[in-house]
Order: C-alpha cells, then sequence, then structure tokens
C-alpha cells in the first residue's frame, strides 16, 4: 500500500480541521536519499528550447452549480501536454464562490486542499464558511481540480474489489507473505493505471503541469496576478507554480509546508517520526484524565499495542466486514492530524475497539480512503499516486524498501515499517518520474507566506524552515501546535497574521511566531 498516510482526506475537513494531506501525499520529497533514483530514471525536460506558444485562452463561462445557490461552476480546456498545445485537450473542474462584501473586491483566491488527489471544488463551499470575512468579502474563492483529480479527467486504476485488497494489505509487514502483498497489489494498481489511462497521460499528471495549468487558470479569470491557498501538498503546488511564474504571484500562503528539495526516504523517515510523536502525545494526555482511563485503561499505550497485536491474528468483525492492521493502523492515524478534533475521536474508536466494537474504527478508514457507503471509492488513492509517482522517481529494487524498513522500524515502532513500504507502487510505476527534489527560488516574486506548525506529524516544522529558506522572498510564521496546517484550527493570531497579509499584502516580519 502507497501513499495512504499522505493524502488529504477532503470529506473530514470540517471534522478533522484541515487535515489536508494525510500521510499519503506527505511523503515524497527529496534530496538524494536512499529513495533516490539515477538521473536516467527521470524523463528530462529539455530547458534549452523555448515551449511552444499556448493558444489564446478564452475568459471562463460561469453557471450555477446544479444544487447549489451560491456557487457557480465553469470548465477550463488545457493542453494534456504542454510541449504540444494545439493536441490533445482535458477538461478542468474549477467553481467558485463570490466574494460575499459590498466593497472593492481584490480578485480570485484559489485555493488547494491537498493531497495530491484532493479536490479543490469539494473544498470550496467549505472553504466560503471556514474563512475569515476578512477573505470571503474581498475575494471571490475559486476551487479547482488538479488534472487527473475528481472531476478534471480522473485517473482511475482499478476496481472496487481490486481497491479493496489494496487497502487491505497489512502495511506493516512482519512475514514474507505480507511483504509479497504489498509488492503484489502495488503492481496491480500500476498496471491497472497503465491500462486503464495509457502512458501518455500517466506522464502528465505531475504537479508542473498541474501549475501550468493554474496559470491558463489565471489567464481565464482575467487577472494579472494571482492570490494562492493552499494546505499541506497544495504548499508544493504553490511553490511550483510560484517558481515557473514568479511574476504572477500576488499573494501565496502556504500552510502545512513540505520540502520540495526532499527525498521520499526524508518524507518517509520523518513522517514515520512525527505521527509515533503524535501517538505518544495522545498516550500521554490520556493517561492524565480520568475519562480516559476509564475508556483505554490506566496504561492507554499498552492498551493500544495490544490492540495492534489482537487485531494481526483475530481482526474485529463489523457484519461482513472487519478491522484489521490496515484498517486500524489508517484509522488511528487519520485521528493524529488534530489534537483538538482528531483525539476525542480516537480515543472513542479505540475504546469501542476494546471492547470488540469495530464500527467507529472502520468509518474513520472509510473517511480517510474516500470509501464511499455503496463500497465504492472516489479517486482520491489513485490520483494520489499517479502524481506522487511521476513527481520524485522511487527506487524500482525491492531490496531498498526493506532496508528503508530496517532503519525505520526503532525509530517509529508503529509506522516505519508503514512509511517505508509507502512507495513500492512508485518502484513499480509503469512511466518515469518527469521530475525531481529540487530547490524551488520562486526568484523576484512577491513576499510569500509559510506556515509551519511546531508538532505537525504529517508536514514537520523543518520542511516548513526548508521552504522558506529556499524561496527567494519567502517569510515564515511559526505556530505552536500539534495538529496538521494551522489556519483551520482556530487561532486568532494566524487567522489575523494570514488574512492581513492575503488582503493588505503586509506578511509577518521573518520568523514570526505566533
Amino acid at each position: 500500500m502507497s501513499a495512504v498516510l499522505s493524502r488529504p482526506p477532503t470529506r473530514t475537513l470540517l471534522g478533522v480541521v484541515a487535515a489536508v494531506s494525510a500521510l499519503g501525499v506527505a511523503i515524497v520529497v527529496g534530496s538524494p536519499g536512499l529513495g533516490a533514483a539515477p538521473r536516467t530514471q527521470i524523463a528530462e525536460v529539455q530547458q534549452t528550447v523555448a515551449p511552444p506558444a499556448l493558444p489564446a485562452v478564452a475568459r471562463l463561462k460561469w453557471f450555477r452549480c446544479q444544487g447549489s445557490p451560491t456557487l457557480d461552476c465553469a470548465s477550463l480546456t488545457v493542453p494534456l501536454d504542454y510541449s504540444k498545445p494545439t493536441g490533445t485537450t482535458i477538461s478542468l473542474a474549477v467553481n467558485r464562490s463570490r466574494a460575499k462584501g459590498s466593497g472593492r473586491k481584490i480578485g480570485s483566491l484559489l485555493i488547494n486542499p491537498g493531497g495530491p488527489g484532493g479536490s479543490g471544488v469539494a473544498f470550496t463551499p467549505q472553504a466560503a464558511l471556514l474563512f475569515g470575512t476578512r477573505l470571503t468579502d474581498r475575494f471571490d474563492i475559486v476551487g479547482f481540480d488538479p488534472r487527473g483529480v475528481g472531476a478534471s479527467a480522473p485517473v482511475r486504476c482499478l476496481d472496487t474489489k481490486a481497491l479493496d485488497r489494496y487497502f487491505a494489505v497489512d502495511p506493516s509487514p512482519d512475514t514474507p507473505a505480507e511483504r509479497d502483498a504489498i509488492f503484489a497489489t502495488s503492481k496491480e494498481l500500476a498496471d491497472g493505471c497503465l491500462a486503464r489511462n495509457g502512458a501518455d497521460v500517466l506522464r502528465h499528471l505531475g504537479t508542473v503541469d498541474a501549475a501550468r495549468d493554474m496559470e491558463q487558470l489565471r489567464k481565464a479569470l482575467g487577472e494579472n496576478q494571482i492570490s494562492f491557498f493552499g494546505f499541506s501538498y497544495g504548499t508544493y503546488l504553490g511553490a511550483v507554480y510560484a517558481d515557473l511564474f514568479p511574476k504572477r504571484v500576488r499573494a501565496f500562503a502556504l500552510d502545512g509546508a513540505l520540502d520540495p528539495n526532499a527525498s521520499n526516504d526524508d518524507r518517509a523517515r520523518l513522517q514515520a517520526i512525527g505521527f509515533e510523536q503524535a501517538l505518544n502525545n495522545f498516550q500521554i494526555d490520556c493517561a492524565q484524565r480520568q475519562t480516559c482511563r476509564k475508556s483505554l485503561g490506566d496504561v492507554p499505550s499498552a492498551t493500544i499495542d495490544d490492540l495492534f497485536d489482537t487485531v494481526e491474528t483475530q481482526p474485529i468483525l463489523v457484519g461482513a466486514r472487519s478491522v484489521g492492521p490496515s484498517e486500524l493502523t489508517i484509522g488511528v492515524v487519520s485521528m493524529l492530524y488534530s489534537e483538538r478534533f482528531g483525539w476525542p475521536r480516537l480515543e472513542s474508536a479505540l475504546s469501542a475497539a476494546r471492547r470488540g466494537e469495530g464500527a467507529q474504527m472502520l468509518a474513520l478508514f472509510d473517511s480517510y480512503t474516500d470509501r464511499n457507503r455503496d463500497g465504492s471509492y472516489r479517486n482520491t488513492t489513485e490520483a494520489n499516486v499517479a502524481v506522487n509517482c511521476v513527481d520524485i522517481p522511487s527506487s524500482r529494487d525491492p531490496a531498498h524498501y526493506d532496508q528503508l524498513a530496517t532503519e525505520l522500524s526503532p525509530l517509529s515502532r508503529h509506522f516505519g515499517r508503514v512509511t517505508a513500504y509507502f512507495n513500492v507502487v512508485c518502484g513499480e510505476w509503469p512511466v518515469p518520474a518527469v521530475d525531481q527534489p529540487r530547490v524551488r527560488v520562486a526568484a523576484g516574486s512577491a513576499p510569500i507566506l509559510v506556515i509551519g506548525t511546531t508538532q505537525d506529524p504529517a508536514t514537520p516544522l523543518v520542511w516548513a524552515q526548508q521552504l522558506a529558506s529556499q524561496l527567494q522572498n519567502g517569510r515564515l510564521l511559526i505556530v505552536p501546535g500539534r495538529s496538521h496546517t494551522a489556519y483551520l484550527t482556530g487561532s486568532g493570531c494566524v487567522r489575523t497574521s494570514v488574512e492581513t497579509y492575503l488582503v493588505e499584502l503586509t506578511p509577518p516580519p521573518r520568523q514570526a511566531v505566533c
């Protein structure tokens, strides 16, 4: 199973407050590390020849979204391959919540909730409710599904039963059979993506192409410069865009930042440590509260360890389904993104599982994997994998992942082996990576605000520090806390700082702390 711990569970944004990058997207970056592939495996883009001129972009034609009296919808046509601008095209889904204030409108604020695989179109109505009025009064909030995601030429790879197999594999293998199952289901997913989409589509689903799509969207909106608010993976998309089109940046807020110069193995290592620390923090907090000790015992860590051990051989039955190692791991991880919103639900689900009742944990698993009530899945995971695998090269040597698991296991008892095998599917990917870890400078851009939370388990503070230092005009805002991303957690300091920057173009002082 790959990248499941770094995608964004967009359906749980309201409940998990911007858990917009689940352990699946936030785990694939790199400077040369164990996971860095030789440059010969990278499909290099020739920079010596100017790219062909793109056709003029028509202004968006807005219409009222079906079933929503407050949202406008549109579609944007873009080239599949920007080196062939008059060739095959794809259509991107776009929507907007119009500025609500009666004063002067600033323009559009593009948003991305994370992923890769998170739907900006699905995020727009939530953002319109959760963002401060200083933003919703002055900006049209504009969401879009990046290519391959949601309603934008979605990539699909497997049927429901095959996806069930993919998700059911034990993500922390401790037997040869469990390890072989990871490689087998990963190859099945990779082969399915090739068979259903073709190599030409797969090689053009990366973040560089998505950033070029953003530039086409800016033109279609008729704006000289654009404002952008990206969470988790959205920070990577924003950084890539700013690096390609620095003069088009009006104001970019990047919350829960990824380091674009980190390898897959670097990400796996830091995420394993980050989520282990988050689980430790949860257990310590639980042990200090009588109500939680009543639910999970006087030694919560022992109860949780026993539960992980038990489901290895005795999954908790929930009707025709069950909670096994995969469902428990993903369910637990999904609630570690937010201390305020996730921990209470995790306590309740663990307490029920301890009693042999797995429905709550299974619901957390379903939400994180975007599993619908009818058993089908949204394409979040398939898009997540497809983007990650062409963004950053991964080792094609199976022994590499075994070595990484050996390295990470002592660092993270519960998640080390899980993150080590995340990118097995990318090692099986049928097309080479088109990009590689690199510094993003955005030379000559306006100031760009990078936000990092001190104990963010999915995107550690060091990534925000690295991104802010790479950007020529990066400004770092450090936020004490234990949640993934900061703006939607309710901090008045963060909201004031971000909104003042986006509205007034006044960033916080360098190295500011909320």
